[in-house]
């Protein structure tokens, strides 16, 4: 019978020989086979490897930063708690066309266009009783003579870090991309002009509608806090949002006295109608589906596709509570105007079951605010 092999080495075991050169990694085991167990010896050569150092290893932190800094493609600014330049790049000292020693000491304001330097100044202050805290902007800076060019700007707080001691302020120039920007805002409201004209020279009455509902969702928007890009998308759905109406018989939209099911069939066809007007268009903005909802309602009882609740968008929420406002306020062919009052009346006993009631509650701020004029009484 074969000699059974010892419990100590069942299982496997591993033991490292230290070389001149490295180890001798050794590895033994046992390997069951039927009745018999089998013991297997596998050894591996380490050799000695010396971790690869950091090109920077060697380098004092102060001279990599200063090299980073200073060889970057960005402004790079340090003010201290008055605003006070402590210390600006190269990137920076060219953008301002001066000598660094010339900013050195000089209030970081003082480069601003006059249209951002209240506004900055009150940032500023916020941001020195934050600390660590970021704030974003963007910002025009004087570039030599009275030429601006604008930056897209991080500023952080780091007043309290003993090697910095200021708020550190990183720029870069974004003056190309805002040109661009410019001209296409230009051409949008170029296109959404064009478009509301063609539907004035149809109906007058749309036309005039549409300002004033562009208009109000401009007023009740800012109640509501929304940002600049939102209002422009809203205030360009607005502009366009009955543009349909194009395409509906004249005798229908200016009938006096009450429309049959059919005729108010046909004028609510407006929507899809417009949809396909502005579909070709393409703005940044969800304005197809602003056109398309403005008629909802939250409890489905809107057209054309009845959807409710969060279905439809906070921008045709808005726009429906300042088409109705316009809609009652004035008077149609087929109907009296019923006035500014039961317009809000009506909006806010509707408010949360048909109609927002963020927005409703926006609207009635609004115009309930002495001294507002853009409604008028029956």
């Amino acid at each position: 019978m074969a000699p059974e092999t010892p419990d100590s080495v069942g299982g496997d075991q591993t033991e490292r020989v230290d070389l001149a050169d490295g180890r001798l990694s050794v590895r033994a085991g046992t390997t069951p086979r039927g009745p018999h167990r089998r013991v297997g010896v596998l050894a591996r050569r380490i050799r000695k490897t010396s971790a690869t150092p950091s090109v920077y290893a060697s380098a004092p932190a102060s001279v990599l930063e200063s090299a980073l800094v200073d060889r970057s493609y960005d402004v790079v600014i340090v003010v201290d708690a008055q605003a006070r330049v402590r210390y600006i790049n190269p990137v920076g000292a060219r953008c301002l066309a001066l000598d660094p020693a010339q900013v050195i000491g000089t209030s970081a304001l003082a480069y601003l266009h006059p249209g951002d330097a209240e506004r900055i100044a009150e940032k500023h202050q916020i941001l020195v009783r934050s600390p660590g805290a970021t704030m974003m902007d963007t910002l025009r800076l004087r570039t030599g003579g009275a030429a601006y060019r604008v930056f897209e700007t991080i500023a952080t707080n780091c007043l309290g870090n003993e090697a910095i001691r200021g708020i550190i302020i990183n720029g870069r120039d974004v003056t190309e991309r805002e040109i661009h920007r410019q001209r296409f805002d230009s051409s949008m409201k170029a296109v959404t002009s064009a478009i509301a004209s063609a539907v004035e020279l149809r109906d007058p009455y749309t036309a005039h509608h549409q300002r004033q509902v562009a208009e109000f969702v401009l007023l009740m928007g800012r109640d509501l806090g929304m940002s600049e890009n939102e209002l422009k998308g809203i205030h360009v759905a607005a502009m366009l949002h009955d543009v349909g109406k194009v395409g509906i018989p004249t005798e229908i939209l200016s009938r006096p006295g009450p429309l049959s099911h059919a005729e108010f069939a046909v004028i609510q066809s407006h929507v899809e109608a417009g949809c396909k007007v502005v579909a070709c268009v393409p703005f940044p903005w969800p304005v197809v589906d602003m056109i398309r909802q403005h008629h909802e309602r939250l409890d489905g009882s809107g057209y054309p596709a009845g959807s409710s609740g969060d279905a439809i968008g906070m921008g045709a929420r808005i726009i429906a509570v300042a088409d109705t406002i316009s809609a009652m306020s004035e008077a149609r062919p087929y109907r009296r105007a019923l006035g500014s009052t039961a317009a809000l009346d009506m909006l806010e006993d509707d408010g949360g079951r048909r109609y927002d009631i963020d927005v409703v509650n926006a609207a009635l701020r609004v115009f309930r605010r002495p001294g507002h004029h853009g409604l008028r009484e029956a």
